[in-house]
């Protein structure tokens, strides 16, 4: 069995410094330099610009599963509801030796709720 103990740690502190808004915190969890991308064909690298949306942000839940991979290169799901907005998004994240994000691309839907 594959053991997931390090992915699992990694998204639930990432969902901590996400809830409270701290893009500081969330910066520190990447690797300088680290290969980001927006959507699969726009690759960014600037993970500050790429968390700033956060701050706008009014959620109401953010839940996650991992659905495969193992510790340090795996697919996870996040299912974020906003107050006006459900938003679905699925990342492929490897972090390197020190647990620190190098890459991460997502795919992701949104849904505006009336």
């Amino acid at each position: 069995m594959i053991s997931l103990n390090v992915s699992k740690i990694w998204v639930e502190i990432l969902i901590k410094f996400w809830k409270q808004k701290d893009i500081e915190s969330i910066i520190e969890m990447f690797e300088k330099g680290a290969e980001c991308y927006d959507t699969p064909f726009v690759k960014s690298n600037d993970v500050e610009n790429d968390w700033e949306e956060i701050k706008e942000q009014d959620i109401v839940s953010l839940t996650y599963e991992i659905l495969s991979g193992d510790e340090n290169n795996f697919v996870v799901n996040f299912k974020l509801e906003l107050k006006n907005q459900f938003i679905d998004v699925i990342n492929h994240i490897k972090l390197n030796k020190s647990n620190k994000c190098y890459y991460l691309k997502q795919w992701y839907m949104e849904k505006q709720m009336q």
